[in-house]
């Protein structure tokens, strides 16, 4: 009876001993930067009592055991630090087989040393080589260990293994099941989001928001599917977390931007830059600018979070989806790129700061020229504060007849295709530009005026020759 007491005070004995060595060794791997789930603080929670518990295991793990361990993991390691401990628990291992005590205080602090030499081990190799070291290493611990505990803490360790993987397996079904239901919602609902932007980019304002309403829809009822308590206890299982934690993201970002360009998409239309009464409103232009910026900011979110998302722990499946998405976000920045500079650009070209003349040239393609026609008719239109008035418009005989004195096209003018006009007077000057008594211009020049191809160029002579042909600057 007195040896059975003794047993039993031994053994509590050695739990006590082995509890302050285990919650050291899970709080050193805790710190040890393994992310089996991606989420930080449930991964600090995670790494620390798995550690702490294949510790407290393998207090009673055979000493032999714990050298082949700290040997796979010494082995395999990269770093010196995660050689230096797996060789201290090697060796500490070694002396406990010299011994012919229980020693669980040692065993339990080689085998910490062992699994904290394998959170900070990184190997190259396939993805996951590193995990599954470490995992394979646990696994000898803790069966190690266990057949060799006593009964009431062999029931107590498998107790808790069996819990652990029944929540596992159970999070794993119940994700899956989700995933499954929301499968087609969320695809649709993420093609429709991508199809609305283009048709936004585009200008089909109706169609993109009959699409937008579409998306939103699917994207409200994977969220509330993701979101559901049932499927939360994934974000404990490694790998499946991942796929949890980029599915819901990937959602809600989506379901965020969509939510935003509907809002602002009544602000944004650009139909309303119609004239009305031959005049354009600023203003409209204005709340068109800053719709267009909110949309730039819910696409530059939304295109961070898929890039954040990436994880070489997706399937390949999951990651072409996501990637695929982040490449038309990227194309659609592009356009919109485009669109707000116009945007920016119109309330000066309008008018705002003051009066703006524009000419413009009316060609037929009757005869070949290099901006496919002869110009035939102009217009010269004047902006004021978004006020469009055409003030001339006539025949192009009249340019070509207008003017008092010699018309001149100089060869500094400035040429935003060449530099200049010198090389497209020496390429076209023949053709009534600079070939009339003392390199002035004939009277069939405006005929010619788009004989170049180089629209930027053509601009230039046209500005010039304008005022010297009865025009305004």
């Amino acid at each position: 009876m007195s040896r059975a007491l003794s047993r039993r005070r031994r053994v509590h004995n050695d739990l006590i001993e082995v509890i302050p060595i285990a919650v050291l060794a899970g709080g050193g791997a805790a710190l040890a930067g393994a992310r089996p789930t991606g989420q930080t603080v449930i991964d600090l929670v995670l790494v620390g009592a798995a550690v702490a518990f294949t510790t407290w295991v393998a207090a009673t793990a055979p000493w032999w055991v714990l050298v082949v361990g700290a040997g796979i993991v010494g082995a395999t390691a990269a770093e010196p630090s995660s050689v230096a401990l797996a060789v201290v628990a090697m060796a500490l291992a070694g002396w406990v087989g010299t011994q012919r005590r229980s020693m669980s205080g040692a065993r339990a602090a080689s085998a910490g040393l062992v699994l904290n030499a394998a959170a900070r081990s990184e190997l190259d190799g396939f993805l996951g080589l590193s995990a599954a070291v470490a995992i394979l290493v646990a696994v000898m611990f803790l069966i190690a260990g266990t057949l060799r505990q006593r009964r009431r803490l062999r029931r107590i360790t498998l107790w808790i293994g069996g819990v652990a993987l029944v929540v596992g397996g159970l999070s794993t079904i119940l994700f899956a099941v989700a995933a499954l239901a929301i499968r087609a919602d969320l695809e649709d609902s993420i093609v429709a989001t991508r199809r609305a932007v283009t048709q936004l980019g585009s200008g089909e304002f109706d169609a993109g928001r009959a699409t937008l309403d579409e998306a939103r829809r699917g994207l409200v009822s994977s969220q509330r599917m993701l979101g559901s308590p049932w499927t939360a206890p994934a974000r404990l299982v490694p790998v499946v977390a991942q796929h949890r934690q980029a599915t819901s993201t990937a959602a809600g970002a989506a379901l965020e931007t969509v939510e935003v360009l509907a809002a602002q998409l009544d602000q944004a239309d650009l139909s309303a830059l119609r004239p009305v009464d031959g005049r354009i409103d600023l203003e409209q232009i204005a709340r068109i600018d800053a719709a267009l910026e909110a949309i730039d900011a819910a696409l530059d979110t939304l295109e961070e979070t898929t890039r954040a998302n990436r994880s070489p722990w997706l399937l390949a499946t999951v990651q072409r989806r996501i990637d695929g998405l982040t490449d038309e976000l990227t194309a659609q920045r592009e356009r919109s790129a485009q669109v707000r500079e116009v945007v920016e650009l119109l309330p000066g070209f309008l008018g705002a700061d003051g009066e703006r003349r524009y000419l413009i040239a009316f060609t037929t393609p009757a005869e070949a020229r290099g901006h496919g026609g002869f110009m035939g008719n102009f217009a010269e239109i004047t902006a004021t504060d978004g006020q469009l008035v055409m003030t001339r418009f006539g025949r192009t005989g009249e340019l070509n007849a207008g003017g008092d004195g010699p018309r001149r096209i100089s060869a500094t003018a400035d040429g935003l295709g060449s530099g200049g006009l010198g090389q497209w007077l020496d390429n076209y000057g023949r053709f009534g530009f600079n070939n009339a008594p003392g390199g002035t211009v004939g009277r069939v020049a405006w005929s010619n005026i788009t004989i170049g191809s180089n629209f930027p160029d053509t601009a230039a002579a046209m500005a010039a020759l304008y005022p010297q042909s009865g025009g305004r600057d």
